[in-house]
């Protein structure tokens, strides 16, 4: 039995992977170290045979999990690269060891699940787009910052906007415009997002006659598919099934 860690930018998801299933799936929030709700799930379960991780999380996680393996099992953890040679997909980089791991790990696992050409999309901390050809030919993609993090660097970088009372943060709205600051900046980057996927694919030729499936993962994905014009399938753990994939010399 594996353990499977994929360390993002702003969470941590993990399942277990025995006889070609997923289970024991669990995410939290990553901070500056190993979640607690990881370490106790972790604890709690089996001891894996081997421990995979795709980390986008940099050198500090990848260390802080390996005393952690180490201390509690012994292992150390396999990490996870970009390889072209595995996974079916022709990569659209020249030098794919700066694709984002989970951005090839994502594609690996969408297109050994469709039968035609796939749009990969990412919501988290940044969303990525990438189209693969119903033969494995990777297009290319786009990347833009995800929806919180867009707001952020608006309030970060303009002094002049402020969300005002607490009345005003707490401050929603139903309606396709904001009518405070806060929902404002929320709806503006949302569409910023959805708005970003829906050109990328309409300059590429994408239409509903094309064939092209979409499917999503992130944690913002279902506020992305429910303003996209698109129909999306929502794979939670896309990225985690690419390991799977992987680790099997898929």
């Amino acid at each position: 039995m594996d353990l499977l860690i994929d360390s993002g930018n702003s969470r941590i998801k993990w399942a277990y992977s025995q006889g070609g299933q997923l289970r024991a799936h669990g995410s939290a929030a990553r901070g500056a170290g190993i979640p607690d709700a990881a370490q106790a799930a972790w604890q709690a379960g089996p001891c894996p045979t081997r421990v995979m991780v795709a980390n986008v999380a940099g050198h500090r996680f990848a260390v802080q999990l390996d005393q952690w393996l180490q201390a509690r099992w012994q292992l150390v953890a396999e990490c996870i690269q970009v390889n072209p040679d595995q996974g079916g997909i022709h990569l659209a980089y020249a030098q794919p060891e700066r694709l984002g791991v989970d951005r090839w790990l994502a594609m690996v696992a969408a297109v050994h699940d469709t039968t035609g050409p796939v749009a990969v999309i990412d919501a988290g901390t940044a969303l990525t787009l990438d189209v693969v050809t119903h033969d494995g030919w990777h297009e290319g993609g786009i990347i833009v910052p995800g929806i919180e993090l867009m707001a952020e660097a608006l309030l970060r970088k303009s002094s002049g906007i402020q969300f005002g009372t607490q009345g005003d943060m707490a401050a929603t709205t139903t309606g396709p415009l904001g009518t405070d600051t806060h929902s404002a900046i929320e709806k503006g980057s949302l569409y910023a997002v959805t708005g970003a996927i829906e050109h990328a694919l309409a300059r590429r030729g994408a239409t509903a006659q094309s064939g092209l499936s979409v499917i999503i993962c992130g944690g913002n994905a279902a506020l992305v598919m429910a303003e996209l014009n698109l129909q999306c399938r929502h794979v939670p753990d896309l990225v985690l099934r690419g390991m799977q994939i992987i680790k099997g010399g898929g």
